[in-house]
């Protein structure tokens, strides 16, 4: 069984220990080393809380598993043959994140229960939030912002985290939040009038190092309500990343903060307006583009060969374009236009050809390297060749021809 230092002392970050047996083992990602030692800092992943990382004898600890009882890392190079004693570093501020998150989670958990009667279903310990799964979606956002306040209050009250193990015989003296989950090997974390969980994760050892805890959002998961939380340095960091939003959106509002949310709803509302301006005046010069290319059309016994080269423009535009052309009158036409690097493209037919792209589309679709589909009467797509717009266009238009001449009236 390996020695636990991290539930010795939780702050620890550097160990030394005899080495009790490294083997290489086969993964997806190649070889890997499994090093268990006679003692280690590592906290293996579990309860939610990830592994620590960290290296040994300066190789990258990877991933810490708990199985039977011994810490076993997981390296990405092997140590050195006839290695005997190793020395082993943890990174100290992703295990102070991770503290944080987990002492954190607790004391809003146990707020929740003790002052809304909303049991924890679940958590998720992350980067940046860390979550909160309770029972139903009752919960108001009053009392969200009552579990904040009563959180933060206990936070500064500075109160005493202790973890302990027990025996079997001792729980009748011990009031939990939520029933335990082994039977053995028991160990109660408790927040000083606060809480007692059953829990195996590293905790801090005072409530004032969770430093701050702040809601950023809920929202409806399989009939519970997921809480999301900053804790701690996170919450800190998100707090200066808001406040350096804030600031710059009152720079370019020309507003005092308390006005931002005002001014800000007053610009939206000029810009949609403004938006659905130039909409209308966009459909109206795309209908008189319409009217202009159609005009330039080559009669043919079905309609007309309608061919253009538009100014770059995206697929919505082009479609609008095609749509009012089609709307004049028969047309068999091919608009092509730059996009980026590369090309749109959109065919169309009368209703009495609907097979025409199938017939073309081995002919055209090299010219602009191009690729697309659709359904009569439209089919459009895209290409990687700009240059080969104008043999595009010149090809749809020679071939149409051919193909209306013979299927003419004689």
């Amino acid at each position: 069984m390996t020695e636990k230092l991290y539930y010795l002392d939780q702050y620890q970050t550097e160990f030394t220990s005899r080495l009790v047996s490294s083997r290489r083992i086969d993964t997806k990602k190649g070889p890997r080393w499994q090093v268990i030692l006679e003692a280690s800092c590592f906290y293996p992943a579990g309860g939610g809380q990830p592994s620590d990382r960290g290296t040994l004898n300066d190789r990258e600890v990877e991933e810490v598993l708990l199985e039977n009882d011994e810490v076993v890392h997981l390296l990405s190079a092997p140590l050195d043959e006839g290695t005997q004693e190793v020395f082993g570093r943890i990174e100290p501020m992703h295990r102070r994140h991770y503290m944080q998150q987990h002492t954190g989670q607790h004391l809003i958990s146990a707020v929740l229960h003790r002052h809304c009667g909303y049991p924890t279903r679940s958590v998720h310990l992350g980067d940046s939030c860390s979550s909160i799964e309770i029972e139903g979606t009752d919960i108001t956002p009053f009392e969200i912002i009552q579990v904040e306040d009563e959180v933060n209050r206990i936070i500064c009250e500075n109160r005493e985290v202790k973890a302990r193990f027990i025996d079997q015989d001792q729980l009748e003296e011990i009031e939990l939040r939520r029933s335990l989950k082994t039977d053995r090997n028991i160990r109660i974390v408790e927040i000083d009038d606060a809480d007692q969980v059953g829990c195996g994760g590293v905790h801090l050892r005072r409530t004032g190092e969770i430093r701050l805890v702040k809601h950023v959002a809920t929202e409806s998961v399989r009939g519970n309500s997921r809480l999301m939380f900053v804790i701690g340095d996170a919450a800190m960091a998100d707090y200066r990343e808001k406040s350096r939003i804030a600031s710059r959106m009152v720079d370019l509002l020309s507003a005092p903060q308390a006005e931002v949310l005002p001014k800000l709803d007053e610009y939206l509302e000029k810009n949609a307006d403004r938006d659905r301006f130039c909409t209308a005046v966009l459909r109206r010069l795309n209908s008189c583009i319409a009217a202009e290319i159609y005009e330039r059309g080559i009669p043919v016994h079905g309609g007309r060969i309608v061919t253009a080269e538009l100014p770059e423009a995206d697929a919505g535009q082009i479609r609008e374009i095609a749509d009012g052309i089609r709307t004049i009158g028969p047309v068999f036409l091919a608009l092509a236009a730059r996009s980026g690097d590369g090309v749109k493209w959109i065919i169309a037919a009368p209703d009495s050809r609907p097979g025409l792209f199938d017939e073309l589309k081995e002919t055209l679709m090299p010219l602009l390297d191009g690729k697309g589909g659709g359904r009569p009467p439209f089919w459009q797509g895209g290409g990687n060749n700009p240059p080969g717009i104008t043999a595009f266009l010149d090809a749809f238009s020679s071939a149409v021809s051919r193909m209306e001449k013979q299927n003419s009236p004689r």
